[in-house]
């Protein structure tokens, strides 16, 4: 007979209760000579995200501390008001400007970033 699992019950390191800390690579080109994604590529990947991705990470009993999403440093203005827009409707949800230097992609810090 095996134990029931308790679905509510919250991750704990160190005897703290803890959250989870998502990183989505969303539009993230792999290599730096890639050209941008297209835009309608951008717009199928934004519905499946809104769609599948975050409905899917809304439905946990635990919601994440962070999900820090990854945006190319080319990405087009109307896909980084989509994911603002997103932030503000979940609190969880971060857009995360990035840079590249070399094969290292970097997210870019401020002041108030007490995630990482």
């Amino acid at each position: 007979m095996s134990a029931a699992i308790d679905l509510s019950a919250r991750p704990v390191v160190r005897g703290r209760p803890t959250r989870p800390l998502i990183l989505t690579r969303f539009s993230v080109r792999f290599l730096e000579d890639q050209p941008p994604h297209q835009d309608d590529w951008l717009e199928y990947r934004l519905s499946f995200f809104k769609e599948a991705t975050l409905a899917s990470i809304r439905a946990q009993s635990v919601l994440p501390t962070a999900w820090l999403v990854f945006l190319d440093d080319q990405a087009p203005d109307w896909l980084r008001d989509e994911m603002s827009a997103l932030s503000e409707e979940n609190r969880f949800l971060k857009s995360a400007p990035t840079r590249r230097v070399g094969a290292l992609l970097l997210l870019r810090r401020t002041p108030q970033d007490r995630l990482l």
